[in-house]
This record gives C-alpha cells, structure tokens and sequence, in this order.
C-alpha cells in the first residue's frame, strides 16, 4: 500500500494519539474508502493486523476497531460476505482481554458485522451465541460473555429468538445472568442490565415468563441489604415494568413493588438513589387509581426534597423530570396544596438562579394539567418575570408561548416582556414594542420588570454568544402577534449578526430572516421595508448561502427564503446565485436550492425552466454511462433526482419513460448495493406520482424487482425501502388488487415479513400494503393459484397500443372491471376472443372511436378492451 494519503491515515490510526485523533483517521479512512475500492482486499488486510497487533498501544488504543466500526456502514453489498467472515474472528478474539472500554467498543463493533451479514452468517451466528453462554460461566470471561451475548440478541434476533427461550429454561444460564446483575463490579453490573433489558424485550409477549423473573428472582431476595442485590432487584423491576403491558402483574404485585422501590429511596448509595429516581414513573403508569394518591403523595414528596438538596444544578435535572412525568399521572383534583409547594419551590430557585430546563418542563405539565387553577397556585406576572430573567432557553419560551395561547388576558403582557428582553440582549438598551390593538395597554405594568432588565443586562448570561443566539432564536420560533414591527427590528437588530463569527449565532440570524415579510395590509402604522432594502437584504442572505463555511448555516439560510420571498428572489442577480448554489458540496443544501427553483420556476419559466431541464440531464447522464462512480456520488444524484421529480412535475413530465429506463437499468444490475436500491427505488416510486398512465408499462420489471427485495434477507434496509415504495407506488397509481393475480406469490411475502420482521415499523409497513392493495376475490384467487404463469393475462402488454383507443382515465376504470375475467381465460382460444371484440367494437361504434387497431401479435390486448367486451365474454362463457 503505497498510496500516501492511506500510510498517513493508518500511522494516525496505529499511533500513540488521543482517541479523538484516531476517530477522525477513522471517518477519513472512511471517505476515501471508494477512491481505493480496487485495494480493499489490502487495505483490510491492514486494519486486521492493527485489531491483532500484539503492541499494547495499538491495540489497546482502538485503531484497528475504530476503522472498522466506520467501514460497516460504506463497504459495498457485493463485499459484505468476505468482509464479515474476514472480521467477525478477529473481533470476537478480543473478548479474552479485561480492558472495559476496549470490550465495549469491540462486542460494539461485533454486533454491526452481525447486522451486516444478516441471515445469511446464521451457522456463525450460531457458534458464537454457544461461546458466548461459555463465557458467561467464567469469571474472568463474564463481562465479554454478556456483552457479547447482549449483542447476539440484539442484532440478530431472527436466527436467536428460539434459541433464547431455550436458554430461559436452562436455569444454570439464566441465574448466571441474574448473578451477572448483582455483581460487585459496577460495569459488569451495568452491561448484565442491559443484557436483562433485551432479553426482557423480545419475551415481552409471553407474559408467563416475566411473572416467573419476578416471583423466582426479585421477590425471593428482597430481604437482602446488600447494596448490589437492591440496586439490581430495583433495576429489574423497571426493565420489567418497561416492557410488561398493563395488568401483567396483579395490583398486590404492583403494590408490593411500589411499597419496595419507595423503602429504599433514603439508601445512602448514589446509585440505589437514582434507581429508584427511575423507576417511579414506570410504577406510577402501571397503579390502578385507588393505589394512586398515596403512591404520588410520598414520590412526589420524596422527588421534592431531592432538588432542595444542596447539589450541582445538572444533578436536579433528573428528579425534575422524574417529577413532571409523575404530574402529568395526575388530575387537577389530585393533590393539588403538594402541586403548590412544588411550583413555589420552583419559583425559589429561579430567583437563585439555580436555572435548569426540567423545571420549566415540570411546569409546562402542571399548567397542561391545572390550566384552569394555575392562576390560583402562582402569580402569572411574577413567574414570567422570574422565567425571563433566567434566559431565553427555548424550553422557556416554548412555555411562554403556552401561556399565551391559554392565559389570553396575560397574552400581551408577556410578548412585551419578551420582546425588550431580547431587545435587552441583542442591542443593550430597553425597547418598548406597543401592539396597537391593544387600546388600554398600562406600559407602567412593565416598570418593575424594566428595571430588573436593565440590571440584568450587565450580566455574563445576557452577553453570552448562547445568549444572543437563543435571543435570535426565540424570534423565529414563538407566536408573536406584532410582526410588522419585527421585520423592522429584525433588519436592524438581528441582520448585523450574519457577520458573527460564532457560527451558532450566524445560524439563528439566518433562521430569522423568514420574519422580513409582511404581508400586503398587514402594517399598522409601522414603517414597512422598501422594496429595495429588501433586494439588498436578499443580497446579504444569497451570499451567505453560497460562501459561509458552515453547512448547516447554508442550509437553514436557503431553507427560510420561503414562498413569501418569490417576488424577489424572481430577479437575474438572485437567480444566478441559486444556480451556483446547485454546485454545493452538500446535496442537503442543493436539495433546497432545487426546491426554490422549481418553484420560481412557475413565475419565471424562460430562465428557470432551461437550467432544470439541463440539470435532469446532468443527472439521467451521469446515472447512465458513470458506471464506475463511486457509490455516494450516486447516491447523492438519485437524492437529487427523487427531489427534481417531487417538486418540478411539469418539468420531468415529458422525460418519465426516459427516467424510469435509467431507474430500471439500475435495479437490474447485480452489482447495485441495497443502499443504492433504496434509492432507486424511492425515486421510481416519486415517479409514479408525477408521471401519467404511462409508467404503468415499467411496473412489471420493478415489481420483480420490489418482490425479491422483500424477500432480502441480508439487508433489512433493502426490505425497508422495497415495501415503503410498493406502498407509495399503489397510492400514486390507484394499481389494486391486478398484482395479487399478476404476481401470487406476492401475498404470501407480504404475510411472511409480518411474521418475521423484528421491527415494529417494518410489520405496520406491510400492514398498510395490505390495506393499500386492497380486497380480493378468494374464489377467483385460488383458481390461478395452479395456472401456469404463460397462460395468465399478459400485464400491460400492448398498453401503448390501447392507449390510442381510450383516454388513460378510461384505461384504469376498465381495468378494474374485466381483469378478473382474462386471468380464467386460460386455453380459451384468442383468435376466438378477438374476433369477438371486433363484433362489439362495431356495435360500439357511436361510442368509442378507435384511431388504431387495438390489438397486435395475436395476443390478449388486457387494456384495449372495452368493458363491455368482458361482460360478451361472460355472457358466452356461462
């Protein structure tokens, strides 16, 4: 390996650096992986003399692992088999060293090749879930046993899950894992918990065996004081509880685990405090409400006295958020002398500044929960003020916003509070913004929280860059009513931050500059932009979308010019700045920069439409004959090419077939890797949304193509992609119940992925293909069940042919009601059938005027037919 960009990236990988440094040689290593594609086979031979190098600073320092890790996600399809086989070995051969940090990124790592090889690695699978259960009866094996263990299961529950409930019955295994929990060793404590959990998550459905964990292994050993077993038993509880449905256990179980978790919530231990901290709210969700009152009384009580403990303001963040997920359990007649204390409390140390963003989420619950009496529990005007001096974090605002919306008569109050805030932060003087439909507005309410701001102002949290950018921030995301005045103060106030050199900042500014638009008789009174300003304004963001150096600020820059924007960014300078925006390094930010296009595309067709028409050559060209690209590139163009196809319809319209062709030629080849397929196959179905009847003719091929990838069982992205795009092309073109007699086997995948897929989202996919397919006709289903395929109606043969006869919204209806009948045709003789549609055609003939003869090759032309010729046929046939 002679290349030196690979000698430098390997040296930083095998050297005695930081593990930052390594994780960026790593990501590297990663994006140069396709430009040497052809010396894989020696680039993997180095990072596995890195894994089993026998230096300890190699080894120990991750290089070879971090290489890895990022080349899981990047080696191609084509590779997956070698490059698994090739690893898995040397990962798992690292399970016999004890260093913690370097087992966990290994059994890490270990699983991603799991994921990768899929099924097809199922006898590997297989041997290690054998060696792994060996580990676990070693003590000095333990920890790699259950890590390791914990991945198996994890990553390819398919293969194991039958094995795992053999392994539930085994009970030497499974109190070796219980033992595991309650382990001395805290990180061999925290991954058998883990381990538990995932366990724990796929025998949920068999509630008979989370009932026997408790009663066998926590309710047995509860007298125990050692603090292993009661962090372990409290920990097991919450697993339990977490994955356990409603009345799985009986109340007095409930009770009784209630009754144990809240005994030890005064444990001297850290660790037993914030497991039960934890585990209360899942308590909470399974008590009946007659077990409620006195449940909440005493956590809530308990949750209470831990924030007003003398500690670091992070470590209340917890029992806030433990405190507002019991709240929100309760009803506004429940406890509410204990919800005041609590709000009080709240309010004590927001004046002590002791700020933390769990506290206002606690209050945003007790608000949902209280509305009509939170009034009664605080003062409005004083929580607001006491809010605002703390800062403008977006939990706050997002609080504030609430309160407007429900407290009408505080509504402007509190916007003028905010606004001179910001004011306060982004230009160091107080501001009045008077709302003039507010007639009676009393500016002297403000007086008392003017003179808090202007004190405020001289304090490091109001001069903050995080500060000014939540300031900025907060303009763009909370409701005001005033937004002639905003575009106003926006231009003089926030725009000069573009200019910040805190990339936070510039970002915030660039998300506000959607507020510059008023909208036509909107002003009140107010100055409105000039016309030219705004050109000058645009100016500012379009150069900033092309030359800052941040790609999310570029982004978010485009992202705001919405379609109140069209009348300016409609001018030559403007245009030509969003065309050099199309050669963008980032496809996210050329994907923006497209979407604005074909949507000025409409005001401005002779200069827009050009430009994108080339560009959808660009696109199909590159797709077509840059065989030898790499994989990214186009990835990145099928990205760009689904986007052209959603939001410039009116353009792509007349090139569908052409599309559609390249798409096709894609799918066919073997070589094409299951991300890619994804792609593809999101951008055919995109298609099917913008294209006419046409694209009907291409969906025999793709629904080969979709079929097998659904059966895929070595990519579940493939499978993924397959079923979401078979969904979307039945919605785009109305093609229901014809596939289920085109293609029998189809009904048979469907039900088998919602068999045997492991994720939730996968079998809701399949259920809505279902539904999208619609109902069929078991008799007739079954009939062609045993027909051989040659005999069955030829799909969409001579569909050009027929579209000279009818319109395209004629073809479908038809479709629809003769289809049924050509599948039972069978050894019906066709010259037979044709000449019978001859004599109906004439009879026909005021109705339905024929350009072209319909039928061509002595064959079956399904969508040349009309109706009426099926109902003849059915008439002759019975």
């Amino acid at each position: 390996m002679q290349k030196p960009e690979l000698q430098r990236i390997f040296k930083d990988l095998a050297a005695r650096v930081p593990n930052e440094q390594k994780e960026k040689a790593a990501m590297e290593l990663q994006s140069v992986y396709y430009k040497y594609i052809q010396q894989s086979d020696e680039l993997f031979n180095k990072i596995q003399k890195l894994i089993n190098s026998s230096e300890i600073h190699e080894k120990f320092g991750n290089g070879g692992i971090l290489a890895l890790d990022q080349l899981t996600t990047t080696v191609q399809e084509a590779q997956v088999l070698t490059f698994v086989n090739k690893f898995i070995p040397n990962v798992s051969g690292q399970f016999i060293y004890n260093d913690e940090k370097f087992l966990r990124k290994s059994a890490e790592v270990f699983g991603k090749l799991l994921r990768l090889g899929g099924t097809k690695i199922a006898q590997v699978v297989d041997s290690h879930f054998v060696e792994a259960q060996k580990q676990l009866r070693s003590e000095k094996y333990k920890l790699a046993g259950v890590l390791s263990l914990k991945e198996i299961l994890n990553e390819a529950a398919s293969i194991t899950f039958n094995k795992l409930f053999q392994t539930m019955q085994t009970d030497r295994n499974f109190t070796l894992i219980h033992g595991a929990i309650r382990s001395k060793q805290q990180a061999l404590r925290e991954a058998a918990l883990d381990l538990f959990s995932e366990i724990v998550k796929q025998i949920a459905q068999r509630e008979y065996y989370l009932v026997k964990i408790y009663t066998d292994e926590i309710e047995s050993r509860k007298k125990s004081k050692e603090e292993e077993y009661i962090h372990g038993n409290i920990m097991m509880i919450k697993i339990l509880l977490t994955y356990a449905k409603q009345d799985v256990f009986s109340q007095n179980q409930i009770y009784d685990q209630g009754e144990y978790v809240l005994s030890k919530k005064d444990h001297r231990s850290a660790i037993i405090n914030k497991a039960v901290i934890e585990t209360l709210p899942i308590l909470a969700k399974h008590a009946k409400h007659n077990a409620v009152q006195e449940f909440m009384e005493q956590s809530i009580s308990f949750l209470l006295s831990q924030t007003t403990q003398p500690r670091p303001v992070k470590d209340k963040s917890l029992p806030y958020m433990t405190l507002a997920m019991l709240i929100s359990f309760l009803n506004e007649n429940m406890l509410q002398d204990l919800i005041k204390k609590v709000i009080l409390h709240i309010r004590q140390e927001l004046l002590q500044k002791n700020f933390c963003v769990e506290m206002i989420h606690c209050l945003q619950v007790i608000f949902q929960n209280y509305t009509r009496k939170f009034s009664d529990f605080t003062s409005v005007d004083v929580l607001v003020d006491q809010i605002l001096l703390n800062g403008l974090h977006p939990q706050s605002v997002q609080f504030l916003n609430q309160l407007c919306r429900q407290q009408q008569g505080q509504s402007n109050y509190i916007q003028q509070k905010l606004l001179q805030t910001i004011a306060a932060i982004l230009l160091r003087k107080i501001i009045n913004f008077v709302n003039p439909k507010q007639q009676n507005f009393e500016s002297s309410v403000l007086n008392d929280f003017q003179g808090y701001l202007q004190k405020a102002i001289t304090t490091t949290e109001f001069r903050s860059p995080e500060a000014i950018a939540n300031a900025i921030q907060t303009l763009s995301t909370f409701s005001f009513d005033l937004q002639d005045s905003l575009a106003i103060f926006v231009k003089d106030a926030v725009l000069p931050n573009l200019a910040n050199s805190n990339p936070i900042i510039r970002k915030a500014t660039a998300k506000a500059g959607c507020l510059l638009y008023i909208k036509k008789g909107r002003s009140t009174g107010q100055q409105m932009i000039s016309k030219n300003v705004m050109y000058e304004i645009l100016d500012k963001f379009m150069n900033v979308a092309i030359s800052d150096t941040e790609q999310d600020i570029r982004q978010t820059m485009l992202a705001s010019l919405n379609e109140n924007f069209d009348p300016y960014l409609n001018s030559p300078n403007n245009l030509r700045k969003l065309f050099l925006c199309m050669n963008d390094p980032i496809p996210e930010v050329q994907e923006i920069a497209l979407t604005i296009l074909c949507r000025l595309s409409i005001l401005n067709p002779s200069e827009i439409t050009p430009f994108l028409k080339k560009t959808l050559f660009e696109y199909l060209q590159t797709l077509t004959f840059d065989s030898n690209q790499p994989e990214k590139q186009t990835i990145n163009k099928l990205y760009l090419l689904t986007s052209l196809i959603k939001h410039g319809r009116t353009i792509v319209q007349p090139y569908t077939s052409n599309i559609a062709k390249v798409i096709q030629q894609h799918l066919k080849n073997p070589n094409t890797s299951a991300i890619v397929t994804s792609y593809l196959l999101q951008a055919f179905a995109q298609l099917t949304e913008t294209a006419n009847q046409e694209i009907l003719v291409n969906l025999k091929e793709v629904f080969d193509i979709i079929i097998t990838a659904m059966q895929d069982k070595s990519s579940t992205l493939k499978r993924e992609a397959a079923v979401k795009s078979l969904n979307l092309i039945i919605k785009n073109t109305g093609f229901v119940v014809l596939p289920y007699y085109r293609f029998p086997n189809l009904m048979d995948v469907i039900f088998q992925l919602i068999r045997t897929e492991t994720i939730p989202e996968m079998r809701q996919e399949c259920l809505k293909l279902l539904g999208n397919l619609g109902a069929v006709d078991s008799f007739i289903y079954k009939s062609v069940q045993g027909v051989p395929t040659k005999q069955k109606f030829k799909f969409l043969k001579n569909y050009q042919n027929a579209l000279n006869s009818v319109s395209s919204s004629e073809l479908m209806n038809e479709v629809r009601g003769y289809s049924e009948d050509l599948i039972l045709i069978g050894n019906f003789s066709t010259k037979m059938f044709l000449h019978l549609g001859k004599l109906k055609m004439q009879a026909d003939q005021d109705n339905i005027t024929l350009s072209k003869q319909w039928c061509i090759n002595n064959e079956i032309s399904n969508f040349g037919c009309p109706i009426s010729l099926s109902l003849s046929y059915k008439f002759i046939r019975y």
